[in-house]
């Protein structure tokens, strides 16, 4: 698809490992949409915003039973470092630039 080679020429990426993750994650959805939506609504067993409502349910109990923090060194945890240390930098302005470093390096250790 175009979002894959979208994907895959901006990031740097190999082919192979961006179909590897991508494919986790639309499989599943993709399952729990065929079941939950086209057939179910399509023989009138519901109307269709309960398949929505079940579907979300569905996908949150997934994330939650095989969901994982990210590893200190992914990307997602140095965005994550990074936001809260701006965010508390930016409510408490009085701090030095060693205490707000200190701050940072306590709030990745916890990550």
């Amino acid at each position: 698809a175009d979002t894959t080679i979208a994907g895959v020429l901006f990031t740097g990426c190999p082919m192979i490992d961006h179909l590897k993750v991508m494919s986790t994650f639309c499989i599943p959805l993709g399952v729990i949409s065929l079941i939950l939506g086209d057939l179910m609504v399509g023989v009138n067993l519901y109307p269709f915003w309960v398949s929505y409502l079940m579907a979300l349910a569905i996908i949150l109990l997934v994330f939650l039973v095989f969901g994982r923090t990210p590893r200190k060194d992914s990307f997602l945890a140095r965005f994550i470092a990074r936001t809260r240390g701006a965010r508390d930098a930016s409510s408490n302005s009085s701090l030095d630039s060693s205490e707000e470093n200190e701050k940072l390096r306590l709030i990745q250790d916890k990550i």
